[in-house]
């Protein structure tokens, strides 16, 4: 949701009046060549011939490089062209011209945020909150410079404060929501967020922000509702594709959650999370030479991800290839030392060649730190076996299933405990369950 309309239609009534007033006088008072052919380029840009108005802005500005409108008019055809850095450093300049237009301040503030430069923005809507404190949208847009920049605190309570002044903005209950959260407040963002999508029932970021708190919730059918409602007015919205995959995830729906991540991908190859949330599934489908197709077209795109260099060691580990395993793994813990998933899969490789006291140390380390990780549990009771201590590789068994009941592979290591302890119905009962699991995970296709 776009923070303000980038012709500052958001801004309030008494600061747009006074930014067009001392734009006019100042036009009137300098009538010179460079400004008369500055007023051409203006025509040309208002009806849509962006380049050619640039031309005449810098055939304008040659003839009067010192007249600051010139160099305004041009920041604003080099935004229509989404050239946000070369509007800012029109916009630069202009101020340095005349620092005291203020819209030359909230232009460059909404440019800066168009390349992330939250806290450049920051510092100018602070300049703009000294001549117009009470104005609800600089304070908003502060608000969301804060979000972005971690600044939680600050982020809520300039975003309240706008909501006090205009409590009829829509974007404020939104940011609100975002804010809330960020706090892990679901129910208050919930709550914002169905305001926000009651006042603007036609924006589409709404129903997406709604749909992800309302996933966090665990209220998936509603979520799925409103990714939707997202994807009807939008059906290649990337965001809404990726939010709804993830949902369907969680509800073993694999096949629709791969159909959307195909279309997202296709949307964007370069999207953030497509190709890795494929790589889930093929992992949750014992797919591993799609973990680690998946992993690798991740990487391609981020090369810094540390959680891909994980799956792709890992998809590599269960394809026997451990040398080339090894270094994944290395290079997902030099980029994350704490990634206890790369730890795992290091213990499971130490398993595989018998280095029992190098495995135990780093699982008794993982596990201590994560006491709830099924795929500890479930190497631990590999390693119990190799020990051949098959009773007390049960229990790591069935406390994986514990926390991952449709871990298949634990059914098979525990089936082949059992064995070994001569409890064979137990054994059965577990080659059987691993047989529906594999049934169900078969069934889905790529």
């Amino acid at each position: 949701m776009e923070i303000v309309n980038r012709c500052a239609k958001g801004a309030s009534l008494v600061f747009l009046i006074v930014t067009a007033a001392a734009v006019m006088i100042y036009a009137q008072q300098v009538p010179s060549e460079g400004a008369k052919l500055a007023e051409k380029a203006e025509t040309l840009r208002k009806a849509g011939s962006i380049d050619e108005s640039i031309q005449l802005y810098n055939e304008a500005i040659k003839l009067d490089p010192t007249f600051p409108l010139a160099y305004f008019g041009r920041s604003l055809a080099f935004r229509q062209k989404g050239d946000f850095n070369r509007e800012i450093e029109d916009l630069s300049k202009a101020i340095e011209l005349k620092p005291d237009i203020p819209t030359f301040y909230y232009d460059r503030a909404l440019a800066y945020q168009s390349v992330k430069d939250f806290q450049n923005s920051t510092n100018d809507i602070d300049k703009l909150l000294k001549q117009y404190p009470n104005d609800a949208t600089l304070i908003l847009i502060r608000g969301v410079n804060y979000l972005y920049l971690d600044q939680y605190d600050k982020a809520l309570a300039d975003i309240e404060a706008s909501i006090a002044l205009d409590p009829k903005n829509p974007e404020s209950y939104y940011r609100r929501s975002q804010a809330f959260a960020a706090f892990e407040r679901l129910n208050e963002a919930e709550a914002d967020a169905t305001r926000a999508v009651e006042m603007a029932p036609d924006v589409i970021d709404v129903y997406i922000l709604r749909a992800k708190i309302r996933h966090h919730l665990k209220h998936n059918d509603e979520a799925l509702l409103d990714f939707g409602t997202a994807l009807s007015k939008e059906p290649k919205n990337t965001e809404a594709l990726l939010g709804r995959a993830r949902v369907f995830v969680d509800l073993d729906r694999f096949s629709e959650a791969i159909s959307d991540l195909n279309k997202a991908t296709a949307n964007d190859p370069n999207v953030a999370g497509g190709f890795e949330s494929l790589s889930y599934i093929a992992f949750r489908l014992e797919r591993w030479d799609k973990v680690t197709e998946f992993s690798r077209k991740t990487i391609s795109t981020d090369p810094k991800d540390a959680m891909a260099f994980n799956n792709l060691g890992f998809g590599l580990l269960m394809q026997e290839q451990l040398t080339e395993s090894k270094v994944q793994l290395a290079k997902a813990l030099e980029l994350d030392p704490t990634n206890h998933l790369a730890q795992n899969n290091q213990a499971l490789i130490a398993i595989k060649e018998k280095r029992y006291a190098d495995a135990e140390s780093l699982l008794n380390k993982i596990l201590k730190e994560h006491p709830d990780f099924a795929y500890g549990y479930l190497n631990r009771g590999a390693l119990l076996i190799g020990q051949k201590k098959f009773k007390d590789a049960v229990a790591a068994f069935t406390i994986a299933i514990k926390f991952e009941p449709k871990l298949r592979r634990a059914y098979i290591l525990r089936a082949e405990a059992y064995e070994k302890l001569g409890s064979k119905s137990l054994a059965r009962a577990d080659q059987k369950q691993s047989a529906l699991l594999l049934s169900a995970i078969q069934a889905v296709k790529f």
